[in-house]
C-alpha cells in the first residue's frame, strides 16, 4: 500500500505540508511532552523549542534572511561578544568600516612579518592611501608614512669629507642630521633641509671644528631649512650631529 507505517518507513518522494490554512510542524515528543522541531508557515520556516517555549531561529523567505535567537557559537551581525581567541587564518585584508562620511581603514598583511594600517583615499572610495600607511614590524618598531632612511643632503660652498657626506633622516617627528664639511664660511648657508624636515624656529647646536687649532663652534638650522655655522676658524673641518623635533 502507498502509505507510511507508524512503526517507521521510507518516503521515496517529497513529504509536503500545505500551510495555506495555517502552521504545520514536525517535532519530537517525550511521551505527552512536546520537544523541539520545525514549524512551517507562509513566509517562514522556524526551529522551535516547545519544551522551553524558546525560538531557536527562523528563516524569513521574503527577505531571505536567517534570524538566530538562541545562544550559539555564531557571531551575530548586529554585534556580539567573543570570549575566546578570534583568529583570521588567511592572508586577506580586513576593512574597518566607519560611519557615513568618514574614511574606513584597511588592515593588511604584506609578504613579510609586518602588519599595515592604511586609510581610504576618500569616504566610501574603496581605495587605500598606502603612502600614508602605518607599519607595525616584528622587531617591535613602528614605521610611519613620513619616516625615511638616510638621505644625502646636497651642499654648496663647502668641501664634503670622504665617507662623511651630509645626510638626514626622519623618524616620527624626530629629525637627524649628520656629516662633516670642510671650509664652511661663517653665517653662509651651505645646505638646506627640504619641507617636512625643518624646525619651527632657529635651533643652534654645539659642534667641533678641527684645523690648525681645534675650536668649539655652533651649527644653526633655520625655519626655512638653511644650515650655517658660526665661530669656525678658516680652513677648519666641522663635524655635525644634530637631532631635533618638528
Amino acid at each position: 500500500m502507498d502509505v507510511v507505517k507508524k512503526s517507521g518507513d521510507t518516503v521515496t518522494g517529497f513529504l509536503e505540508f500545505n500551510v495555506s490554512n495555517g502552521e504545520k510542524v514536525i517535532r519530537g515528543k517525550d511521551g505527552t511532552n512536546n520537544l523541539a522541531g520545525l514549524a512551517f508557515s507562509k513566509g517562514y520556516m522556524t526551529l522551535y523549542d516547545w519544551k522551553n517555549s524558546e525560538l531557536i531561529f527562523n528563516y524569513d523567505m521574503v527577505n531571505k534572511r536567517v534570524n538566530w535567537q538562541a545562544e550559539s557559537n555564531l557571531l551575530k551581525k548586529t554585534g556580539d561578544v567573543v570570549t575566546g581567541t578570534l583568529r583570521f587564518a588567511h592572508a586577506f585584508s580586513q576593512i574597518l568600516q566607519s560611519d557615513s562620511g568618514k574614511k574606513s581603514w584597511v588592515v593588511h598583511r604584506p609578504d613579510s612579518n609586518s602588519i599595515l594600517f592604511a586609510p581610504e583615499t576618500a569616504s566610501n572610495s574603496g581605495a587605500w592611501e598606502w603612502s600614508k600607511a602605518v607599519e607595525f614590524r616584528d622587531d617591535g618598531t613602528i614605521h610611519q608614512a613620513t619616516d625615511t632612511g638616510w638621505i644625502k643632503l646636497p651642499t654648496t660652498g663647502v668641501e664634503n669629507v670622504a665617507n662623511r657626506d651630509m645626510k638626514y633622516k626622519r623618524s616620527g617627528e624626530n629629525i637627524s642630521v649628520i656629516g662633516s664639511v670642510r671650509n664652511p664660511q661663517n653665517e653662509a648657508v651651505f645646505a638646506t633641509l627640504p619641507v617636512g624636515f625643518r624646525p619651527v624656529q632657529h635651533i643652534a647646536f654645539p659642534a667641533l671644528a678641527y684645523g690648525y687649532t681645534p675650536a668649539a663652534c655652533e651649527v644653526t638650522i633655520k625655519p626655512d631649512g638653511g644650515i650655517f655655522v658660526n665661530g669656525v676658524p678658516s680652513g677648519s673641518t666641522v663635524h655635525i650631529a644634530m637631532n631635533f623635533l618638528i
